[in-house]
């Protein structure tokens, strides 16, 4: 696991769409909770495992407290954010502040929050006290690296290894069976959990290539060269990530689990991709070529502002930790982010791959 940068809401927009895509299925969920005739009188726990600073939370604690509110207007609500604890809590509490999970006034009176500085790899509070837990673009993210790719910082891609999935592989297996296993002695009785995370489908298991990947990848083995970056730190940004199949999802369930509701594979397109990076409709007037030239500036500004909102904090904290001054570390990540922003101009057209692939899942803990 590893830190969002401070400016991860604002570039947030993949991870939003993913957390909205699976509301239907947290909505299933709770249609089948028992909320009429409850009488539990106790603050209702909402856990979000993995907040980052917040706005990923924003749907899916929307619609448990909404729904609630239906049935038991007065009940309290506690929300506790877990991440890593040097997390930007301050930019958390300061959107929560603001935004107060777009509840309507009658509701956010009832619902207090607080946050717990640990990684989800380990019990993060106290036996049966969760009702319902969340997660939204988080559990991709593994516990720790399980080796340096060779050849790219990207499992995603075909150029991998056989050994070095197959590493990867063992780990995120390792790591998803601890996950469910500590969800499960949070969970009380009859309580429920809410993932939605990106997935590789079955045939893409051996990867595939998009323009972000080869020219990240392209940068660095060029700066290795120019002797600006060693061989060794290059092997340490290989990102801890890993997009696991449905079916894995599926495998490694503790015995108190059971699986209530699960999605098909959804996928944003190229073209919805596009509409989320630019995140608004383009006026641009001119000829077919100039708004072709301008969309494709902003584009290439989307896609370098939402990677490095994911990975800035990653890479300071590697290099910082392989001996590098912050001065480096600071003047790297910038030039790094001027030549992303370049090189991917410079390409006569972006292409995503396939798109992006999510899938939602929901467990419950056996009454």
């Amino acid at each position: 696991m590893k830190p969002m940068s401070a400016n991860y809401n604002q570039h947030s927009k993949f991870q939003n769409n993913m957390a909205a895509k699976g509301i239907p299925f947290l909505k299933a969920a709770l249609e089948t909770t028992n909320f009429k005739n409850n009488t539990d009188k106790t603050p209702y726990v909402i856990a979000d495992y993995g907040s980052a600073t917040g706005t990923n939370s924003y749907q899916p604690v929307h619609t448990i407290v909404t729904h609630l509110h239906q049935f038991q207007p007065e009940r309290d609500v506690l929300v506790t954010h877990v991440d890593l604890p040097n997390t930007d809590w301050t930019k958390l509490f300061t959107s929560i502040s603001k935004d107060k999970y777009v509840l309507p006034d009658d509701a956010q009176d009832k619902v207090f929050t607080s946050v717990v500085g640990r990684s989800f790899y380990e019990q993060v509070l106290p036996r049966e006290s969760v009702d319902f837990g969340i997660s939204t673009s988080a559990v991709h993210w593994m516990s720790k690296l399980p080796c340096k790719l060779s050849n790219t910082i990207f499992i995603t891609r075909t150029i991998v290894t056989k050994e070095e999935r197959e590493i990867f592989t063992k780990q995120a297996k390792s790591d998803w069976a601890r996950f469910l296993s500590l969800r499960e002695k949070e969970l009380k009785k009859g309580g429920k959990l809410f993932i939605v995370l990106p997935i590789v489908s079955e045939e893409d298991v051996n990867g595939e290539e998009s323009d972000l990947a080869q020219t990240v990848d392209k940068f660095l083995f060029d700066e290795v060269e120019a002797g600006n970056l060693t061989a060794e730190e290059r092997g340490e940004l290989t990102m801890p990530l890993y997009m696991r199949t449905i079916k894995e999802l599926e495998t490694d369930v503790p015995e108190s689990l059971t699986i209530e509701t699960r999605s098909a594979p959804f996928r944003l397109g190229p073209e919805q991709i596009q509409q989320l990076l630019v995140g608004q409709k383009l006026d641009v007037e001119g000829t077919e070529e100039e708004k072709k030239k301008k969309m494709k500036e902003v584009m290439t500004r989307a896609i370098t502002n939402i990677w490095f909102a994911v990975v800035e904090e990653y890479y300071k904290s590697k290099l910082i930790g392989s001996g590098r001054t912050e001065d480096y570390t600071s003047k790297f990540i910038q030039k790094f982010k001027n030549e992303l922003s370049s090189r991917l101009a410079q390409l006569q057209e972006i292409n995503n791959g396939k798109g992006a692939a999510f899938g939602a899942i929901v467990f419950k803990k056996k009454d």
